[in-house]
């Protein structure tokens, strides 16, 4: 279930998981578990499918998510926010441009995910510094405070008429 090379891919094969494989593209260990992002995407119609992986350690134990939400997605970043939560950002690429990226929470106590909204800065590449976290994209910034729970965007502004 964990290859790494790509293959031609179609949706209807989630109804078969033995057949899905996708590139690995990002992994981090938090605790006694590995996380493991996928490169997945649908550029041109064809592709593979994006995830996110989990083994423990202790139990000697994968847990796949395929799930509808993430299988368009290609896992750019994964960062730790509490012993049981990490956060994961995305990008979506189609043929001819990339969707607006998302940033994904991910429980592992009740293996939950749901989608944040922070601003309309895409992030691709996050990083934590104690309480913030720094979310980088094409187009500028987001730093979110994690006590707060307040964000602040800062957007990149080339203006060639100014010095």
């Amino acid at each position: 279930m964990l290859g790494d090379y790509p293959f031609e891919y179609l949706k209807q094969n989630l109804e078969n998981p033995e057949i899905i494989e996708s590139k690995i593209h990002i992994a981090i260990i938090l605790g006694n578990k590995l996380f493991i992002g996928f490169s997945g995407g649908f550029a041109e119609g064809v592709g593979i499918p994006g995830g996110v992986a989990v083994f423990d350690f202790f139990r000697n134990q994968w847990n796949v998510e395929w799930r509808k939400e993430l299988i368009d997605l290609y896992i750019t970043d994964i960062i730790p926010i509490s012993a049981s939560t990490v956060w994961f950002s995305s990008k979506d690429e189609s043929e001819f441009f990339t969707f607006p990226s998302a940033i994904f929470e991910y429980g592992l106590e009740k293996n939950t995910l749901k989608s944040l909204r922070f601003s309309d800065i895409d992030a691709w590449e996050l990083k934590r510094w104690g309480d913030f976290v720094f979310m980088v994209g094409p187009d500028g910034l987001t730093i979110y405070d994690l006590i707060k729970k307040q964000s602040q965007n800062y957007v990149w502004d080339l203006d060639i008429n100014e010095k």
